[in-house]
């Protein structure tokens, strides 16, 4: 063949693999390389390269594909987590808000109904009605407690009738003192027995039924408000109607079918009933507290012409003394 035609050709041919020769070029090239065997075999060794490197530049192209679906697969779950993660913060932070809002609420009431227990206590004329249920289970037994304390200017009278499920009167007994004395008179209606009592003790408590007890209402009172609010972590609140009443009605669980409740009359922010409800026990509360009712018509003493008088000294011992508030 003529080199210089096989010249031509040669440099036509990587050309001619890249198909980037025109019609003419491209016949001319075909018909020199059926009689060239030499520019033949170079042209085979082009399109082997040139076939190579599609499959090379294919697989690199597969390389790359996959590692973009390897990290956009990456990057799905890097947003999924992080959402999440946002999600649940998010939660928290509405959970954390409702538990706080919710906590200052409930110890807002429990500090105001404890200062407004304390102004009746401070008053001069009140009176508390207070009827206890309490079913024991484990005994078999139902009893009923009705008490009563009227004070004015400086005297108090305190009565208890306890009675069984069938109507048997168990206790009835009645105090009558004056704050500040160590001298009471106690009537016992069932021995039919009168007690000129004199202590070695004096009595200072206005108010010897507890309205507050059992409520986590006066340690949430004496806790500063950071305390005061962890109290708050199970306590439920709700309102509800008792006795034509509306009522806040908070709720400290215990267990599962055990817990603390507190009725709060809503209008004058005062207890008016108290449950406490355990596994065999079921103890309720209910009280009716009146301002500026009395007379001192109200503390005379029941006839007790009947009875037996006698008059008494107690040396009580340092233990009793501490208990004596709530004993009378």
């Amino acid at each position: 063949m003529d080199n210089k035609e096989c010249n031509i050709v040669r440099d036509l041919l990587p050309n001619l693999v890249e198909n980037l020769i025109t019609d003419d070029s491209k016949h001319f090239v075909q018909n020199h390389i059926s009689n060239c065997s030499k520019c033949k075999e170079i042209l085979e060794m082009l399109q082997k390269d040139k076939n190579k490197q599609t499959i090379d530049s294919n697989k690199k192209g597969k390389i790359e594909i996959n590692h973009l679906k390897k990290y956009n697969r990456k990057m799905f779950m890097l947003k999924i987590l992080l959402f999440s993660i946002i999600a649940i913060i998010i939660f928290v932070l509405i959970m954390l808000s409702t538990y706080l809002i919710k906590s200052i609420y409930i110890y807002n009431i429990k500090v105001t109904t404890y200062n407004n227990v304390q102004a009746l206590q401070n008053s001069n004329n009140f009176s508390i009605q207070r009827v206890e249920h309490t079913v024991n289970k484990q005994n078999n037994t139902v009893s009923y407690w009705f008490s009563t304390c009227f004070y004015k200017d400086g005297k108090l009278k305190i009565s208890n009738k306890c009675i069984d499920a069938n109507n048997n009167v168990n206790r009835d007994y009645s105090y009558h003192m004056e704050i500040g004395s160590n001298k009471r008179i106690e009537i016992d209606n069932m021995s039919k027995t009168l007690v000129n009592a004199t202590y070695n003790y004096t009595f200072d408590n206005k108010l010897p039924i507890s309205l507050t007890s059992n409520t986590l209402i006066e340690s949430t009172y004496h806790s500063n408000l950071f305390i005061g609010i962890c109290f708050n972590w199970l306590t439920d609140i709700k309102t509800e109607t008792y006795n034509n009443i509306e009522c806040y009605v908070l709720r400290t669980p215990i267990s599962s079918n055990e817990y603390n409740e507190v009725w709060i009359d809503k209008d004058r922010m005062i207890p008016i009933r108290t449950i406490m409800k355990f596994e065999n026990q079921y103890t309720e509360n209910v009280y009716s507290i009146y301002n500026n009712n009395l007379t001192d018509k109200d503390f005379q003493i029941p006839d007790t012409d009947s009875y037996t008088i006698k008059d008494v000294q107690y040396n009580m011992n340092d233990d009793i003394l501490r208990g004596l508030e709530v004993l009378y």
